[in-house]
């Protein structure tokens, strides 16, 4: 798992979002296949 706490995404209107994001691998017999990954607005 994998935590990141700053990073910025633009919305339609061009204002900066900050966001916090973690990742976690899906791993099938010892093999990444995919991830999850949760978004979380952290602008406040």
């Amino acid at each position: 798992m994998k935590t990141v706490d700053d990073e910025v995404f633009w919305a339609k209107d061009n204002k900066p979002i900050r966001v916090e994001y973690t990742s976690t691998p899906i791993v099938d017999s010892g093999v990444v296949v995919g991830a999850v990954i949760v978004f979380r607005d952290i602008t406040a």
